[in-house]
């Protein structure tokens, strides 16, 4: 068996196991990249990082929908991932959050990793 180490520059490292189905995580992840070549995706890292962790620690979507408005908007002690020039360009000053896929592409992108990162 394997394991990935990943070593932010925050100093945090974190550790991942083999993930239980590969092949069709790399299908659906294909499928998505496909579909991203011919338009925006409702997807921003920070955002829907959040979201999919929320979820796989909660259960609770408008938990997870609430942290992912956090990361996404801009408050005092935060730039938002919305305020980034090229997303106001992508998204054309709206937010991915209020698409009806931004959680199916959140969960898909992101709940693999959660599921095999090793505490």
């Amino acid at each position: 068996s394997w394991r990935s180490v990943l070593a932010g520059r925050d100093g945090r490292t974190r550790i991942f196991g083999p993930p239980d189905r590969a092949s069709e995580v790399l299908e659906e992840l294909l499928a998505l990249y496909w579909r991203g070549l011919t338009r925006p995706l409702p997807f921003a890292p920070e955002s829907s990082l959040e979201y999919a962790a929320r979820i796989h620690k909660t259960g609770d979507a408008v938990q997870a929908q609430g942290g992912a408005a956090g990361k996404w908007s801009t408050s005092p002690f935060q730039f938002g991932e919305g305020d980034d020039p090229w997303r106001r360009i992508c998204y054309r000053r709206t937010s991915p959050l209020g698409d009806k896929a931004f959680a199916p592409t959140a969960l898909l992108v992101c709940k693999p990793l959660l599921e095999c990162e090793e505490a």
